[in-house]
């Protein structure tokens, strides 16, 4: 019994990490998007108060948050079968 509630959790974690990394990805395409059509030569953006120098410490962030999601250790069988099934690793576009 306890051993279901505990792969329930661990489930629920990796669903909810994985939400977040999608979150994290549009956000850092968003701020490229951004910064590309802000027609700024030296890509510096007034507006906004950033640069184009920000992009390279997001992606390291998000490639860090995904490492981590990744080489965490799995729930059981049972419970990755549910996870597996309504988020799918694969569909992650990494910029490393």
């Amino acid at each position: 019994m306890l051993e279901d509630i505990m792969n329930l959790v661990s489930s629920f974690s990796y669903l909810l990490s994985s939400g977040v990394l999608n979150t994290i990805q549009s956000i850092v395409n968003f701020v490229v998007v951004l910064l590309d059509k802000s027609g700024e030569p030296n890509g510096k953006n007034i507006h906004m108060g950033c640069s184009k120098a920000i992009i390279p410490f997001l992606r390291k962030r998000l490639g860090y948050s995904a490492h981590k999601l990744l080489s965490a250790d799995f729930p059981s069988e049972d419970a990755r079968k549910g996870w597996q099934s309504k988020v799918s690793l694969s569909s992650f576009h990494l910029p490393f």
